[in-house]
């Protein structure tokens, strides 16, 4: 019985066999190949040499003159020939290609061998970071493209210096990772990262430093005035010194490159409440003395004793009253007593009075306002006047910058203004001299 699996197996393919067979019809064909040139080589020698003869048959019998000047054109045209034979070969042999540099495309021949080449022999120079493709060691091939790509050059500036790079294209980050700068999220960069570069484009980094600072700052204690039956008007009595207190304040400092832009109050914490100063304000009635009795005049007694006649009304001129003068009548004991001290007044006026401080600029009297100094309208209250006011103390008028029945009084602080406030309808004293 045949076996089927033997009768249907495919033999294998001798290797060895089939590339000697390959190889001898390889050598057949470049013999043919040499044989049929050598045949047309011998043909073209053979029609070259009866060429030749058949010329010199014709030059032998042309004239003397004429044959040296048809030998002379057959040289020039001899040497013409062998002398463009290789530009031919060289034109006809010569490589198509594109050349792009920078978007700037031309089409033309070489027999450059690498892009190197290529390149050297059309005089284009790479910059850095520019780009060849293909790269500069492959072959020039007939009809490819040889593409360069120029880099965009930009300067980069941080942390005092200044960077120049160049690359193809990206973004303003991209030119930060190549000029090896660094940045964090709180840093100013100008343009901003995601911002595509641009040929000349200069790049700044602010660094911005945040940081926390606690300080220590005073509280000032306020005045505060109550009102004591025991102290007569216009006294005042220390009952309470006041002491500042201590408060800590959490601030956020920012810096930009060192220089600081921005300093805010983040927290505030009280470690010692101010004691507020409290001062008794008198509000007895300062008591007036009862007015000395006139003496009686002794002119009836006189006129007993010595018995003189009475001078009609007629005989003495009536005077006619001083309007400049007070009457014994119209005398009042216009005082005051401040600290156990009287002082006289001339009058009193209702006012409404205001605090103010510091302004930087000395008052209209041409001296820095100090504690006492008060300001008036000067047609109502005359400059120089002296004043006494309850729940201040002495002033002078020496400012300005109100009007009417209206004083401002001067305070070494702004608290000590807002303590005192504005006060309506009070009464103040104009002193004597």
């Amino acid at each position: 019985m045949a076996n089927i699996g033997t009768q249907n197996r495919v033999p294998k393919p001798d290797r060895k066999k089939n590339r000697r067979g390959r190889l001898v019809r390889v050598w057949n064909r470049l013999v043919q190949w040499v044989e049929t040139g050598l045949y047309w080589a011998l043909y073209a020698l053979r029609a070259a040499r009866a060429f030749c003869r058949g010329m010199f048959s014709i030059i032998e019998q042309m004239q003397p003159t004429v044959r040296a000047l048809c030998i002379a054109v057959a040289c020039v045209a001899v040497l013409g020939g062998v002398l463009s034979i290789r530009p031919a070969l060289q034109l006809m042999t010569a490589k198509k290609v594109t050349l792009s540099d920078d978007g700037l495309a031309v089409e033309v021949r070489t027999h450059s061998g690498t892009v190197a080449d290529l390149l050297m022999e059309y005089n284009i120079v790479l910059g850095e970071g520019d780009v060849v493709y293909p790269e500069l060691a492959d072959p020039v091939a007939g009809g490819c493209e040889v593409l360069v790509r120029r880099a965009v050059p930009v300067s980069v500036s941080a942390d005092g210096q200044t960077r120049r790079i160049s690359l193809l294209n990206g973004t303003v980050g991209k030119a930060l990772y190549l000029a090896g700068v660094t940045v964090d999220a709180d840093d100013i960069v100008t343009p901003a990262l995601t911002e595509p570069v641009t040929s000349g484009m200069e790049i700044t980094v602010s660094r911005v430093q945040i940081s926390t600072e606690v300080e220590q700052r005073r509280l000032k204690y306020r005045v505060t005035y109550q009102d004591d039956d025991d102290l007569y008007i216009g006294t005042e009595e220390m009952v309470k010194q006041g002491s500042e207190g201590v408060k800590e304040v959490t601030l956020r400092v920012v810096t930009v490159d060192g220089v600081e832009t921005e300093r805010t109050v983040v927290s505030e914490e009280v470690v010692e409440p101010a004691q507020n100063r409290v001062v008794a304000q008198g509000t007895k009635p300062t008591p007036t003395p009862k007015p000395t009795a006139t003496p009686k005049k002794t002119a009836s007694t006189t006129k007993k004793a010595t018995n003189t006649p009475k001078p009609t009304k007629s005989a003495a001129p009536k005077k006619t009253p001083d309007p400049d003068k007070k009457q014994a009548s119209d005398v009042t004991d216009n005082t005051i007593t401040v600290d156990g001290k009287t002082y006289t007044y001339e009058k009193t006026l209702s006012v409404m009075i205001t605090a103010y401080t510091h302004t930087g600029r000395k008052t209209s009297t041409g001296v820095w306002p100090s504690v006492g100094t008060v300001a008036v309208d000067k047609s109502v209250i005359p400059y120089g006047t002296k004043l006494y006011i309850p729940g201040y103390g002495f002033g002078v008028a020496q400012d300005t910058g109100v009007s009417g029945n209206h004083i401002d009084v001067f305070f070494d602080t702004e608290a000590e203004c807002n303590q005192f406030g504005r006060k309506r309808d009070r009464t103040i004293y104009i002193l004597g001299d």
